[in-house]
């Protein structure tokens, strides 16, 4: 969803081609959430409170544990929402990209410096603020769409039916993050 903006942004208005690259990157998102899913399943056996992830990072071992899960994981996340908060606080307040950005991350890479919370509580958090970032764009695409009549590129599956279903699993999946897991 954050990398949304960035896409249509550098296909500068390319219908197809925006179709194509939402489709590719919610497929790509899909199957590597069914992989690390069905990995799960078959690599931990007994979860912890740290999370299903930590438990299969830690059984893993090795680079995949720091590099796979931690680094990657969190660092392409990290930076889709970045950018795409960056040209928000750009567009509000013309600072410019550097300041913009550095206004866009400084505060949630402290906080994760800081520590304020364990791994689990800190993904948790952020699953809650992204899933609300999210809703967030829903409901911005929802008035763009009655002032426009319509949407190029979603057509049908942009209308108001698909945008509620849409809120509904987001919500369901804020609920699913903050859910302590026991087993």
């Amino acid at each position: 969803v954050m990398s949304v903006p960035q896409v249509v942004k550098g296909l500068e208005g390319d219908e197809k081609g925006i179709r194509r690259a939402i489709a590719a990157g919610t497929g790509l998102n899909m199957g590597l959430i069914l992989l690390i899913t069905f990995m799960t399943l078959l690599g931990c056996s007994n979860v912890t409170e740290n999370g299903a992830l930590v438990d299969l990072s830690g059984h893993l071992g090795g680079w995949v544990s720091i590099i796979g899960f931690s680094l990657l994981a969190l660092a392409t996340s990290f930076w889709a929402n970045t950018l795409n908060l960056r040209d928000i606080v750009n567009e509000q307040t013309k600072w410019g990209e550097k300041i913009s950005w550095l206004a866009a991350t400084v505060p949630c890479l402290v906080i994760a410096l800081v520590g304020v919370q364990s791994f689990v509580g800190f993904t948790r958090m952020a699953s809650v603020v992204q899933v609300l970032t999210g809703v967030g764009v829903i409901v911005a695409y929802n008035r763009s769409r009655r002032r426009a009549g319509t949407s190029l590129i979603c057509g049908r599956l942009g209308s108001l039916p698909f945008q509620i279903l849409a809120v509904a699993a987001s919500l369901v999946a804020s609920v699913g993050a903050v859910l302590t897991v026991t087993v």
